[in-house]
């Protein structure tokens, strides 16, 4: 019996132990925001640690996403990339509706968002609680090169012209007030 107990409070404690602190989350959205790719890369955490959101709901993606840091951006979809879900958390989005893509589209990182739609399968088409899609957002921030990235994969996949459809008619609504989106930087806390 006291074998049976001991095999049980192991595994208590390792599940307790394994949800990261709110410390923890705060050092790896640090490294993420700042492009601190040789601290996350040493510290080893585990993908569950890598996914884990502030209490925006902000993911250590989207921090890489919103300051441009493709490395640190490569690093956490590889380690993504081996989660069942791993679409989930490419696509995983925050309060406010946003998921890495819309920031790294309104902040103009046209590497990263290549590398997320064509090599992650991020959704070009998703939006955020003011209905506002990633190619809306480049738009609105006047990011051109990132929009033409988007309308030209679109007519790639969908053999569609670029003139009209549900996008076109987003990026002519001009802006909604109550915006879900604001420009992110790494001096934003």
């Amino acid at each position: 019996m006291p074998a049976v107990t001991e095999r049980v409070k192991s595994k208590i404690t390792f599940k307790v132990m394994s949800q990261p602190t709110a410390d923890t989350i705060d050092d790896i959205l640090y490294c993420a925001r700042y492009g601190e790719l040789e601290e996350l890369v040493n510290a080893n955490f585990p993908v569950s640690y890598l996914v884990a959101t502030d209490e925006s709901g902000n993911t250590a993606l989207h921090m890489a996403c919103a300051n441009g840091h493709l490395e640190v951006v490569k690093y956490l979809v590889e380690k993504i990339a081996s989660l069942d879900d791993a679409a989930k958390y490419i696509n995983y989005q925050n309060e406010q509706g946003n998921a890495p893509l819309h920031w790294a589209a309104l902040n103009g990182h046209l590497e990263i968002v290549k590398l997320l739609v064509t090599s992650h399968g991020a959704d070009m088409k998703i939006k955020n609680t003011a209905g506002r899609s990633p190619i809306y957002e480049a738009q609105a921030y006047n990011h051109e090169k990132v929009a033409e990235f988007f309308l030209e994969t679109m007519v790639e996949e969908n053999g569609e012209s670029a003139g009209g459809g549900e996008e076109q008619d987003v990026v002519e609504q001009g802006p909604s007030s109550g915006s879900g989106t604001s420009r992110v930087t790494a001096n934003e806390q």
